[in-house]
């Protein structure tokens, strides 16, 4: 996507935009920016939620996001619409504190 990059920066919508659900207000990453992200025509957006260990891979289809992947744990997510790409979940979490 070279043709996004201008003297001023990157311009127009990232082909994928990964959000950490933050635990306070998760109804604002799952839904009010889903919907902000879509009315920009992000392609792909991520939900991230440390707190449930869980990733969720949607493409933006005809206006509204479909999973395309998810996983939770310690899983290994291939997104359908990104061939070749494993994400390791067990990579992305901290460790349990003991107890």
């Amino acid at each position: 996507r070279l043709s996004q990059v201008s003297e001023r920066g990157i311009e127009g919508a990232p082909p994928l935009l990964v959000e950490v659900v933050t635990p306070a207000r998760p109804h604002l990453d799952r839904d009010i920016k889903a919907r902000r992200y879509a009315a920009h025509c992000v392609e792909r957006f991520w939900l991230v939620d440390p707190v449930a260990r869980h990733l969720e891979c949607l493409r933006l289809t005809a206006g509204h996001y479909r999973a395309t992947a998810s996983g939770t744990g310690d899983a290994v997510v291939e997104p359908s619409d990104l061939p070749g790409l494993r994400v390791d979940l067990q990579r992305l979490w901290l460790p349990r504190p003991p107890g």
